[in-house]
């Protein structure tokens, strides 16, 4: 007797993603090798991905804007890239 709900498929393994309930956008970012570095040692002592770090840094960002708690940036090149 199987339990209500499961459904085993023997050898028919689903293959690729598996479907979530709020759809994601992919996305690619460009970060200097020893901040993606301090990304995954955060996300590892956290037990969690570097992407789902990542995800929570961006709603934390997103989260401050809309309450108004940061200013608005104008970002320009670091100062370490501009050979000073």
């Amino acid at each position: 007797m199987r339990a209500k709900g499961i459904v085993q498929n023997y050898g028919k393994g689903k293959r690729g993603r598996p479907k979530v309930a709020r759809p994601m956008k992919r996305v690619n970012i460009s970060v200097y090798p020893e901040e993606y570095e301090d990304v995954e040692r955060m996300a590892g002592d956290n037990g969690m991905s570097a992407a789902m770090l990542v995800r929570l840094a961006i709603r934390e960002f997103l989260d401050r804007r809309r309450d108004g708690r940061l200013l608005a940036l104008k970002m320009g090149p670091r100062k370490e890239d501009q050979g000073e």
